[in-house]
């Protein structure tokens, strides 16, 4: 099933200019303000059309491929509620925000991009390990909110696995990564979905990359969540890294591989 239509908004005049962490890493101005917490960004973008049918390089960004040292399935403790065969359509739901906070999309993407073994693909996912994802409006719709331009809905992101047991490692690697998101593993459309579909632009191919200096904070703090998961290291950052100056997790976040990421983050713990 091919997955086309646009989801569903209300335009926010008070949106005119993207804010740093809703940015995605092409789009992030230079000129943005200096922050000291990585925690204190906030995240307000428009939502994304379709991901494009063709898919180039990226230009400054290290390719997953390039930065994995290697391949090898990291093993996590499994998820608290599994999904069990037979299932013919397994799902995960990954993250839940509301509308206009892009931050769950790149805590998906940098969990993904430190978990190279599983291959996420541009169409419905049809062997295993592999994961297709769309984005949706999730639960209730809330047509007065409380002030002008507040969210009046939320939206999930969620993966599509061809097997139950491809599903139950994502809900576990993703819930490693960030103990605090209510996942939800479930067989078919997921109950609370009431709006439409679209590909998340987070999440194209050419998206699936290490941040680099001029990226979104929520990416640098995605990064560092993902790899001191991978890593299995005991010191842990809260949801939003606000352990950590801006200019220290975005030098630990850069880093090439995820034992030096992870390193990074333990030295600036203490």
């Amino acid at each position: 099933m091919v997955l086309v239509t646009s989801l569903c908004r209300a335009a926010v005049a008070a949106l005119g200019i993207a804010l740093l962490g809703g940015c995605d890493r092409q789009e992030h101005s230079a000129s943005a303000p200096a922050l000291s917490n990585a925690g204190a960004v906030l995240a307000s973008a428009l939502r994304p059309s379709a991901a494009p049918a063709s898919v180039t390089a990226p230009i400054a960004s290290v390719p997953v491929a390039a930065a994995s040292a290697s391949g090898t399935t990291r093993e996590y403790p499994a998820f608290a509620k599994p999904l069990t065969a037979p299932c013919a359509d397994p799902r995960a739901v990954l993250a839940v925000r509301k509308n206009y906070d892009r931050s769950g999309r790149f805590l998906v993407q940098q969990a993904l991009v430190a978990h190279p073994e599983l291959k996420v693909v541009t169409e419905k996912a049809l062997g295993p390990s592999e994961l297709d994802f769309y984005e949706t409006i999730y639960g209730t719709k809330n047509f007065a909110p409380r002030y002008r331009g507040g969210p009046m809905y939320s939206e999930a992101v969620i993966a599509r696995c061809v097997d139950v047991d491809t599903c139950n490692h994502v809900a576990a690697m993703f819930h490693a990564v960030s103990p605090s998101e209510h996942i939800r593993l479930v067989c078919g459309e997921p109950p609370q979905t009431t709006g439409g579909f679209a590909r998340v632009r987070e999440l194209a191919l050419d998206k699936l990359v290490i941040p680099d200096e001029k990226s979104a904070v929520f990416a640098y703090c995605g990064r560092a969540l993902a790899c001191v998961a991978r890593q299995g290291l005991a010191k842990r950052l809260s949801a939003a890294c606000s352990e950590l100056k801006l200019a220290a997790l975005r030098a630990c976040a850069v880093q090439a591989s995820c034992s030096d990421v992870a390193a990074c983050v333990e030295k600036e713990l203490g």
